[in-house]
């Protein structure tokens, strides 16, 4: 019995260093690390954001709004964001979506701490949000092979998902925590320390990126959207809920 619990302990220390083994490479720890700290920001923000619109409008419709200027732009330029993962140098184009997003938030912050903030200005910042998170999405992805060997990617894109679910369930109760204690002025704050961090993070990893893939430049824009476009149909998941699918 004692000899079948010591293996047993031994098979779960060898499940968690594999889990954790792409950690060891420390580019892909460096943009994890980073990553980990942004995701909890974007949670914090979301949350953030739902009870400054209900507090000042009381709409639920306002709120809905919110989230349609940030869907849209992401749905229409998520094929282009595609196209610039494989036509731009990857680690370039997740430093100047990431610098993007943090002018929006740092204009975001300021706003609120004057109290000039209004409903108008949250909907350009998640129009602008929409269209920035069109590239990072594909564009992440895509990157953490470049930094990891490939006996790593199963650990490495598993990290990727834990760090989302913490996020996740970490966000909601920090950002409720700052707002009751210092206001939804101070949890805006917050989220653009996130993303100042995580550009810090990925600044050093700027000398690992890699050219774009010749081919990919041969491949004229158009083509690129063409492709993409033809993979959406493809994919029951994605063609049925953007309507691209066959009947």
């Amino acid at each position: 019995m004692s000899q079948d619990t010591t293996d047993h302990s031994a098979t779960h220390r060898m499940t968690f260093c594999s889990f954790l083994r792409a950690l060891r490479t420390p580019s892909f720890a460096l943009l994890w690390s980073g990553q980990t700290i942004s995701m909890l920001g974007d949670d914090i923000y979301g949350i953030t954001l739902a009870w400054w619109v209900l507090e000042q409008t009381g709409s639920a419709t306002a709120m809905s709004t919110v989230l349609i200027c940030s869907m849209v732009p992401t749905v229409l330029f998520l094929l282009i964001g595609g196209v610039a993962v494989d036509r731009c140098p990857r680690l370039y184009v997740i430093f100047v979506v990431d610098i993007l997003r943090a002018v929006v938030t740092i204009a975001v912050v300021i706003l609120a701490f004057t109290e000039q903030l209004q409903i108008w200005h949250v909907y350009m910042a998640s129009v602008l949000f929409g269209f920035a998170n069109a590239f990072f999405q594909p564009v992440f992805q895509a990157v953490i092979p470049e930094l990891v060997p490939r006996e790593m990617l199963l650990s490495a894109n598993a990290l990727a998902g834990l760090s989302g679910r913490v996020a996740g369930i970490a966000g909601p109760a920090i950002a409720a925590a700052i707002v009751a204690l210092g206001g939804t002025a101070f949890a805006f704050a917050l989220d653009a320390v996130t993303f100042v961090v995580f550009t810090l993070c990925v600044l050093p990893l700027l000398r690992l990126a890699r050219p774009p893939n010749p081919e990919s430049r041969t491949m004229s824009i158009l083509s690129g959207l063409r492709e993409g476009f033809a993979t959406v149909a493809r994919t029951p998941c994605y063609g049925s809920a953007s309507g691209f699918s066959r009947s």
